[in-house]
């Protein structure tokens, strides 16, 4: 309908600038100010060679690569345009798009950023009229993996408020743009990170605002390349005393049974083994974050298949130890990355599948596990805790 019905068509972009620190050059944005926060560098990546073989083509790691800055930038007399599933378009006064501070439709193969050229607001012919707020408003969207996704609303929603921090800019804030807060924990968290409730806009309720002053931030995560800052950033703000206590639970078992996708099929199986050692089920969806942060930074060895729960890696501590369980069809290697940065000990298995039928990509297929390997490797690394130092 927005490609084909004409409707308040004066909204439509004019034009572009492909980063922020080119509008803040021009003749339109002298006023404005583009920061670099973090400069530069050259990313090198640990995953383990015979884990990167067997991702997936588009997860697989390189080695070596160049991160850039990242950057906050202010824009003036601006406009955001919000679309549920890609995320936010951020205008200047005159229209143009600033593309490294819009997070907007998926790039080559349905996966990364596209060409600031090819924002799909370019063929949009339908925007509704923009919501005006007085101030400044500091954007936070990324798209539907903002309500969907605890792992991506954690590491590219909320450590973009560390470089509002760091940029001195934060005190200047009048409001927060915020992903839809589907789930418990996204006010849980916005709570711990002390954002005022009646500073927060949705942008399911916004999704054409209008400010005095709008301030985005750019922050690339190359896969397996995450900056060294964004994790200890989310330890430092979580791993509080009034929020991390001992739960008494040192061996964890993460079951996926409350999800649709990647169960293990004989999981019965795996709990009459894994109980006699004395490791305790849980289902990450029933415990709020409070909860799932005491659980992680608590666990001395985490046995789970691959999920997007497993973020709470971030909040274990140095060594403790990790089994993750993969499809044979669905490898993807981010928290291998994640465990080695937080002093983690490391460990997988990739199993035989059991397709389902909704999909066909494997994302979806459900785990069948061999038990006797995964008891052989427990007794291994359950040796090394038990061995005097």
């Amino acid at each position: 309908m927005v490609k084909v019905i004409p409707y308040n068509t004066a909204y439509k972009p004019t034009g572009y600038y492909e980063t922020a620190k080119e509008y803040a050059q021009s003749e339109e944005g002298k006023a404005a100010r583009w920061i670099e926060v973090y400069p530069a560098y050259v990313s090198h990546s640990d995953v383990p060679s015979d884990l990167n073989d067997t991702c997936l083509e588009y997860y697989k790691s390189a080695p070596e690569r160049a991160v850039p800055p990242a950057i906050l930038a202010e824009v003036l007399d601006a406009r955001e345009y919000q679309d549920s599933l890609f995320g936010g378009t951020i205008m200047s006064r005159s229209g143009k798009v600033i593309g490294d501070i819009s997070y907007f439709e998926p790039g080559p193969n349905g996966k990364g950023r596209a060409p600031v050229q090819q924002n799909s607001l370019f063929q949009q012919r339908y925007f509704v009229e923009p919501k005006y707020y007085k101030g400044t408003v500091f954007s936070a969207v990324i798209g539907f993996n903002g309500s969907d996704n605890y792992y991506h609303f954690m590491f590219d929603c909320l450590t973009k408020l560390h470089l509002l921090r760091k940029s001195g800019l934060y005190d200047t804030v009048d409001w927060f743009l915020m992903p839809y807060p589907k789930e418990e924990y996204h006010m849980s968290m916005l709570k711990v990170l002390g954002i005022p409730e009646e500073k927060i806009i949705f942008e399911h309720e916004n999704v054409h605002i209008k400010a005095d002053r709008i301030i985005a931030t750019f922050a690339e995560r190359p896969y397996n390349h995450t900056p060294p800052w964004m994790f200890q950033f989310l330890r430092e703000s979580f791993l509080k005393k009034e929020v991390v206590q001992d739960t008494g639970v040192p061996l964890v078992y993460i079951s996926r049974s409350d999800s649709h996708r990647r169960n293990v099929a004989n999981e019965d199986e795996l709990l009459q083994m894994l109980t006699p050692y004395g490791f305790k089920k849980f289902t990450l969806a029933s415990l709020n974050f409070v909860e799932k942060v005491k659980l992680f930074a608590s666990a001395k060895i985490i046995i789970a298949p691959h999920g997007a729960g497993l973020a709470n890696l971030t909040f274990c501590q140095e060594g403790s130890s990790l089994i993750e369980f993969f499809t044979s069809t669905y490898v993807c290697a981010c928290y291998s990355e994640m465990a080695q940065k937080v002093g983690m000990h490391y460990n997988y298995f990739v199993f035989d599948h059991v397709a389902t039928e909704k999909f066909s990509k494997g994302v979806d297929d459900h785990i069948t596990v061999d038990v006797k390997r995964v008891q052989t490797l427990l007794d291994q690394v359950l040796e090394k805790y038990e061995s005097p130092a």
